[in-house]
């Protein structure tokens, strides 16, 4: 009876304006993002993330990398705040414009670090599930908290399982819970099932994903990530990716997204 019927019923995105409206905001909830290897799901995340960073400004991110290390992160996030090539961004930069834009960004990343605005750890920090628990119940910002997890399949269960599917269904329990017990919006990254060798090349579901049941069971939105032209996307330097709404429990939109993938500066834009 309190809530503004103007305002958004989660975390706003400027920069994703066509998902900020069919979600009302980055809501509480577990999404997953899903595609084949080098489609730019790692990216898409940061992307997503930094956007939360910007334009809430009571809100802190937690970013857990399974994948990458944290200088590969901030490298990333560089190239996205500078739009500067992420191996440039390394380097000294002999335009007094570009020089100005790196250290600015720089100071921005320092200050959302220090305030605990934003956390960024790797494998060497966290691998496990009761370690991601542990960290998140020790953050001072838990109850404005967007948290992604990057390379889903790495993080370790509390108990060794039989096989792959019951830890991946261990790993899916787990992500659901994080979701309910700290009504956090918690987004990760999983990996697509290799398609079978000379058969017909069909559009990706959410059967396609590891262990789907459970989930595509547990998530309240599931986006399927595939590049518009495969074979274009092999040479060109920015290439068009359809964001599928596999599923979604938090409003009725099931279309797609074209974004846009520069993926020298490891940046998505809607198109």
């Amino acid at each position: 009876m309190q809530r503004d019927p103007n305002t958004l019923l989660g975390y706003r995105l400027d920069k994703f304006q066509n998902i900020n409206k069919q979600l009302s905001g980055l809501q509480q909830g577990l999404y997953i993002v899903a595609a084949d290897p080098n489609i730019g799901k790692t990216a898409f995340l940061l992307n997503i993330l930094l956007d939360a960073l910007q334009s809430n400004p009571a809100a802190s991110v937690v970013f857990y990398s399974m994948d990458d290390t944290r200088k590969t992160i901030i490298n990333r996030l560089l190239a996205m705040l500078t739009q500067i090539n992420i191996n440039t961004v390394q380097f000294k930069q002999k335009d007094q414009k570009d020089a100005a834009d790196l250290s600015k960004a720089y100071e921005f990343l320092r200050q959302s670090i220090a305030s605990m605005r934003l956390d960024i750890k790797d494998a060497m920090d966290v691998w496990s599930m009761n370690a991601i628990e542990l960290d998140l119940r020790q953050h001072p910002n838990l109850k404005n908290l967007v948290v992604a997890i990057d390379g889903l399949f790495n993080v370790d269960v509390a108990e060794e399982k039989d096989s792959i599917r019951e830890t991946n269904i261990e790993r899916a329990i787990g992500l659901k819970m994080l979701t309910q017990e700290f009504m956090l919006p918690v987004l990760a990254t999983a990996e697509i099932r290799k398609a079978v060798a000379g058969a017909k090349k069909t559009e990706r579901t959410i059967h396609d994903i590891m262990e789907s049941g459970k989930f595509g069971y547990n998530a309240d939105v599931v986006w399927i990530m595939e590049t518009i032209d495969p074979e274009a996307a092999k040479d060109q330097s920015v290439i068009e990716v359809k964001l599928k709404f596999e599923k979604n429990k938090l409003s009725d939109y099931k279309k797609n997204t074209k974004l846009s993938f520069y993926k020298a500066k490891s940046t998505f834009r809607e198109i």
